[in-house]
């Protein structure tokens, strides 16, 4: 194994790394990492800082590297500017150093599952609309998010028009979603509002590391205006001014029953019962028998 003047080996203690949000990565080197020194003079070593990144999607390679000045120990210095991967790929990334004199430090993992990203879209079109006790804001979609991997869009709002006094805030349910309704607001307050869009670099980090926000937009929640119940105006039932001439209720004339004249039974003139005059019966004249 090669060492340096003193018998050592470099060696990388820790790696932390942090997106730039310009599509770039810096890797930092932690305390006591140390570099040497040269075995020929003893002198601070020159060195290089070696980085690769693996593709986990095909296992596709890329390195770059950045020649750092001489010094025994590289406490904190940084390897900014990686841009070696495309945007928006996950990679898992190693970094170690090389000294002029040819000694290297083991590969140390300095980030699992990265990506570079860019700053996300800034949300355009915003507007903000006031109710009772609420504001809805709009804007226009976003459509980039600068290729990372957890994205979201945020609203926040202050009673003063600093981004960095906000006085709250609330995620937006979906990244194609053009608005969203902000509740317990004080009536009479002025508000203002940003749209925040934020995009991750990795699927471990809690907090955006790459965000863009929207110019403010102001709005003053007010109460509706009050009005008393409607009660339409009263008005007695409806009789036409109209009055035909009254006229009493119509008796026809009266006619007492009507009985024709009284005849009496009519009898004929009597005439007793009609007997033909009494004929006695005929008796011829009687004559006896003759004898001779």
């Amino acid at each position: 194994m090669a060492v340096d003047y003193g018998g050592k080996k470099p060696t990388i203690s820790s790696v932390t790394w942090t997106n730039s949000c310009n599509g770039d990565l810096n890797f930092v080197l932690g305390a006591d990492t140390y570099v040497g020194r040269h075995p020929g003079s003893g002198s601070n070593a020159d060195w290089t800082l070696e980085m690769r990144a693996t593709r986990i999607s095909d296992g596709t390679v890329y390195t770059q590297s950045q020649s750092q000045a001489g010094q025994s120990y590289a406490d904190g210095r940084s390897f900014n500017g990686w841009n070696a991967s495309p945007i928006g790929v996950d990679c898992n990334f190693e970094i170690r150093l090389t000294t002029s004199y040819g000694v290297s430090s083991d590969w140390v993992t300095a980030a699992s599952n990265v990506r570079r990203i860019q700053t996300p879209q800034t949300a355009t079109g915003v507007s903000a609309s006031a109710g009772n006790g609420q504001v809805t804001v709009s804007w226009t979609q976003v459509t980039d998010f600068g290729g990372g991997v957890n994205v979201g869009i945020a609203i926040y709002w202050g009673t003063v028009n600093d981004v960095y006094s906000v006085s709250g805030y609330q995620n937006v349910t979906g990244t194609t979603t053009t608005s969203h309704t902000v509740t317990g607001l004080s009536n009479g307050t002025t508000y203002y509002f940003w749209v925040v869009v934020g995009a991750d670099g990795s699927d471990a980090d809690s907090t955006a590391d790459c965000s863009s926000v929207s110019s403010s937009v102001s709005a003053t929640p007010v109460a509706p205006p009050y009005f008393p119940p409607f009660f339409p105006p009263f008005f007695p039932p409806f009789f036409p001014p109209f009055f035909p001439p009254f006229f009493p209720p119509f008796f026809p004339p009266f006619f007492p029953p009507f009985f024709p004249p009284f005849f009496p039974p009519f009898f004929p003139p009597f005439f007793p019962p009609f007997f033909p005059p009494y004929f006695p019966p005929f008796f011829p004249p009687f004559f006896p028998p003759t004898f001779k």
